[in-house]
């Protein structure tokens, strides 16, 4: 096939006009959704096409750091609560960051001897093993040695959960969820690229296709 079919698609950054704004959002149609995965948004002379899970990811991670800066992270209650038995290093770093933890959402309460009760966990993650949850953020935080290393953990964590707890490529969404998910993606700052550093979206131009169609040289 000519090399266009790849080399014309535009990954969308910040480093251009911004083309992605809240205000546009009702010039914006969904067209459509190929391998339950992309979907396909025609925007005057533009069609994007936006990654599913990269777009949720980014929702939620976005939408998590913004509660946390807040302090107004919620709290979901896990009925029954998890026992988790914690080493003797854990036990030091559970005392030394509880605070964080806290801020996180985490409601974590000591049982007897080496023994805590696990009672909430942020929301929005439940579809994650609780245990998982707090036990992976209590191992990385066991490295840090200032607040400023604890902050980088916190988001490096954040950014883990949310592409776990993300929808998948594959997973079928409605017409209804995909309009919630394009229109809470609009509204972040950048919107172009996950937490990890994968592209949302990609952009072709009326241009390009008719380039790649040869009704123009």
């Amino acid at each position: 096939m000519p090399g266009e079919s790849i080399s014309e698609a535009r990954q969308l950054d910040l480093f251009e006009e911004k083309l992605i704004e809240p205000s546009k959002r009702p010039q914006f149609r969904i067209v459509g959704c190929v391998f339950d995965t992309y979907w396909i948004i025609e925007y005057n002379d533009r069609m994007l096409m936006i990654d599913q899970h990269a777009a949720h990811e980014k929702v939620m991670y976005e939408d998590f750091v913004k509660s946390y800066k807040e302090k107004k992270v919620v709290s979901q209650y896990i009925d029954p609560p998890v026992m988790i038995t914690l080493d003797a290093r854990q036990e030091m770093v559970i005392e030394r960051h509880i605070g964080a933890f806290e801020s996180l959402g985490f409601e974590i309460e000591k049982f007897e001897k080496n023994d805590y009760v696990l009672r909430a966990i942020p929301s929005g993650f439940m579809k994650l093993e609780e245990r998982d949850i707090f036990t992976g953020l209590l191992d990385e935080m066991s490295d840090t040695v200032s607040d400023t290393d604890e902050i980088s953990v916190i988001h490096d964590r954040l950014a883990q959960m949310s592409c776990k707890a993300a929808v998948k490529g594959g997973d079928r969404l409605s017409l209804m969820e995909a309009e919630e998910l394009l229109t809470r993606l609009l509204s972040l700052d950048n919107p172009y690229n996950c937490p990890h550093g994968r592209p949302t979206m990609v952009e072709f131009t009326e241009k390009d296709l008719e380039k790649f169609f040869k009704r123009i040289v």
